[in-house]
């Protein structure tokens, strides 16, 4: 009796167990129904959606809808691509409270659907498979449409993550904004134009923006109040009539990316050039920037370029081409803190007369000049070799500059310089890569190549006359003689309100064969128009990944000591083993046999 009631209370106590284990899993699915984890391993996360999206699907107000219009049947090389792009879709999902909903539709099975489909972009692709040995052709569908009442905006081919959470959020933001910003870039006085040199930047910007070129004729006419951005692609002779709208566009709180090339490059590509003049150089110095008339050489950091000799072509590093890496780009700033390089070619060293902001970590770049100029000199005397002074402007100089006439409300970021072994030219550039590269006297330091600056602005027109326009009379009295009287373009503003610009000391990073040639120059140029459009949102999706990581140089001896060590570690490794056992073992045997004895 006592046995039945035993084993009755063990069968009641494992029910009971069983019951309480699934209603605490019940308890568990339902706490965790409105949690998303996911553990992601990798150094950047790139298998996990950024805090920027995370906030902006969580700030959504309304239903965004997300169509994935994908092939069930996808070939092998992209048979997860699927799952990873519903990963991904899940994650919008869970942290949008809803407001995110997700569909997959196949749209092989329904030929007006794939009509509309034409109709909004998204092409029919065709992709090999291996079937049975043999290569197929096979018609997919990678495309997606992201809709919210009546906007739509389409990706049309999506074959990797990559660039999945940038695409999807920017598409998201231009559906669920009201306002839609747009970017004009200035047309006429300028080396770069949108159906010229820079095609690939229209058509990279058309995704988020609309992008519209500014011509201002004869400099009479203002730009127009609805541009949220100004690019100046190579400014080249800028009027005074065209400058003066320029300042007055600030004035009243636009912002301006300044792209500035000191050179312009010999037609049909030969290694000459001469100097540039922009026409805004003063407009510039007002505001605080000083771009030289110069060339920044950089022995130490630069790019590699191809160039031809007759039938030879060889590649080779490029002083010229300076590449700023992660140590010599701002590492706080959000146009700069994730990105890897920059490739600025023939690019103008950049002088400020403004306030670093506290903290810049690139604020100190004065005093790593004179700590490189002081080096030099050190050495130079042990060699018994004199250097040149470097020249000092005079104190109490009776000329003031326009740089000097600001307010100083102003704050200057330093976006990216050289390395400290560097220099700058002028006058005569010859662009041969085969060229002893050396600075004249020996001196080297760091040059600003981009800055950003922030604040309020003091209208070069304070002190300047306003450009004038010869106007005659309207009615002109009965056999009076008609004189053009010379009239001011208009009455100038004096102080913009709180604003931003950036100023590059090149333009020819942003040019189709740049663009397509240096991958981070597209990052870069993308990030300094969301920053000053859209703010930070988007720019910390986009920078990542965005890496560029070569190899560190060793030397010729370290390399043979990896070798020998990867020939001989391996063996080395098993017979240690070996031995290692073998000992541990005959030790065992040794133990048994004592206790053996004892017995």
């Amino acid at each position: 009796m006592a046995n039945r009631i035993g084993k009755g209370g063990a069968a009641a106590g494992t029910l009971f167990g069983i019951i309480l284990v699934a209603a605490i899993l019940v308890l568990v699915n339902v706490i965790s129904a409105g949690n998303f984890f996911r553990l992601d391993l990798t150094e950047g996360k790139e298998f996990t959606i950024s805090k920027a999206t995370k906030e902006m699907v969580r700030d959504l107000e309304d239903l965004v809808t997300i169509t994935v219009y994908m092939s069930e049947e996808l070939p092998t090389q992209l048979s997860t691509l699927r799952r990873q792009i519903s990963d991904i879709l899940d994650e919008y999902r869970n942290f949008s409270r809803g407001n995110v909903q997700i569909e997959f539709v196949d749209p092989v099975s329904d030929p007006e659907l794939e009509q509309r489909m034409r109709g909004l972009g998204i092409p029919m692709i065709t992709a090999q498979t291996l079937e049975k040995d043999q290569f197929q052709s096979v018609n997919i569908y990678l495309g997606m449409l992201v809709s919210h009442l009546d906007k739509q905006e389409v990706i049309p081919v999506v074959q990797d993550t990559y660039t999945l959470e940038y695409d999807l959020t920017s598409a998201i933001l231009k559906v669920a904004s009201e306002k839609s910003y747009k970017v004009g870039v200035l047309a006429g006085n300028t080396m770069h134009s949108l159906d010229s040199s820079l095609t690939g930047m229209n058509e990279l910007l058309q995704k988020q923006f609309t992008i519209v070129p500014v011509n201002l004729g004869d400099g009479t006419q203002e730009i127009a109040a609805d541009i949220d951005l100004l690019i100046l692609a190579g400014p080249n002779e800028v009027p005074d009539e065209i400058e003066y709208q320029i300042d007055q566009y600030l004035m009243r709180g636009g912002k301006i990316i300044f792209m500035v090339d000191a050179i312009r490059l010999a037609e049909g590509g030969g290694l000459q050039a001469t100097p540039l003049r922009s026409g805004i150089e003063d407009l510039l110095a007002h505001y605080g920037v000083r771009v030289q008339n110069a060339l920044a050489v950089d022995r130490a950091a630069n790019a590699t370029a191809s160039f031809s000799s007759g039938y030879v072509r060889y590649t080779l590093p490029y002083p010229y081409w300076v590449k700023s890496v992660p140590d010599l780009l701002n590492a706080e700033h959000p146009i700069t803190n994730r990105l890897e390089s920059i490739v600025l070619p023939w690019v103008a060293p950049i002088e400020l007369d403004v306030e670093i902001a506290a903290g810049d970590p690139l604020a100190k770049i004065e005093e790593m000049a004179e700590a490189q100029r002081e080096a030099q000199r050190e050495i130079a005397e042990q060699l018994g070799v004199d250097l040149p002074e470097v020249e000092q402007e005079e104190e109490g100089d009776e000329a003031v500059t326009a740089a000097e006439q600001t307010t100083g409300a102003l704050q200057a970021h330093v976006l990216a310089r050289t390395s400290p072994q560097s220099w700058s030219i002028s006058g005569h550039y010859d662009l041969n890569p085969q060229q002893r590269f050396a600075p004249a006297g020996g001196e080297v330091s760091p040059k600003i190549t981009a800055v950003a600056l922030t604040g309020t602005f003091d209208s070069y027109y304070n002190a300047q006359p306003v450009p004038q326009t010869q106007t005659p009379p309207v009615v002109p009295e009965e056999g009076e003689e008609v004189i053009a009287a010379p009239t001011p373009i208009g009455e100038p503003t004096l102080r913009s309100p709180e604003t931003q610009i950036i100023v590059i000391g090149n333009a020819q990073f942003a040019t189709d064969q740049f663009l397509a040639q240096f991958g981070a120059n597209t990052v870069f140029l993308q990030n300094a128009i969301d920053y000053l459009t859209l703010g930070d949102q988007l720019i910390s999706i986009r920078s990542r990944g965005a890496t560029d990581r070569p190899l560190k140089q060793v030397s010729a001896t370290t390399r043979s000591s990896i070798k020998v060590a990867g020939m001989l570690g391996t063996p080395v490794l098993v017979i240690l083993f070996g031995l290692v056992r073998f000992l541990a073992r005959r030790k065992t045997m040794a133990a048994r046999e004592a206790a053996a004895v004892r017995a």
